[in-house]
């Protein structure tokens, strides 16, 4: 009975991301290995999180006081840009720096990611889609399955009273 409980919860719940979400790609940039991760699966117009690591690439090492910023612009669009710095109090993840970004249009984002640290600097570009779409009806389809779920759980409630009804009849449930 615990199981078929604990299978209810697990599909009821909505996708869990590690830190930074879905790596996007990870990349050698000057002297810097690049890697990006974005969050929701898959990208759709409105709120987005863009959390990058910089490492070196000699070392490997997590380059903590390096200076992100991201640029986008939709590619046929209307050559406005949206522009937003990565830090680290933006980020669960502290060896990620993360911005959250408005997405206004699905299409073809060109992403300039820049970079800077010491005297070091490098841009990488990129595209990334941004899928047609709403959040809107995921929200629609957990609301919409409550009342489901509250029928699931009063039916095996019940089918649990009725066996320990069986079992012992003296006690009354």
């Amino acid at each position: 009975m615990k199981k078929l409980l604990i299978i209810i919860l697990f599909l009821c719940c909505g996708q869990a991301f590690a830190d930074g979400g879905r790596l996007r790609f990870s990349t050698v940039s000057g002297p810097f290995l690049i890697t990006l991760f974005s969050t929701p699966e898959p990208l759709t117009p409105g709120p987005i999180d863009l959390s990058v690591m910089v490492q070196d690439v000699k070392s490997g090492e997590v380059l903590s006081d390096a200076h992100v910023g991201i640029d986008l612009q939709q590619q046929n669009g209307d050559g406005s840009t949206i522009h937003a710095e990565a830090t680290h109090s933006r980020a669960v993840n502290k060896l990620l720096q993360a911005a959250d970004i408005e997405i206004p249009a699905s299409g073809s984002w060109r992403m300039c990611i820049t970079v800077q640290q010491g005297s070091h600097s490098t841009v990488l570009d990129a595209v990334i889609p941004v899928e047609p779409g709403s959040r809107k009806t995921k929200l629609v389809w957990i609301f919409g399955s409550l009342p489901a779920l509250a029928l699931v759980l009063f039916v095996l409630h019940q089918l649990q009273k009725n066996q320990l009804q069986t079992r012992h009849p003296s006690i009354n449930a």
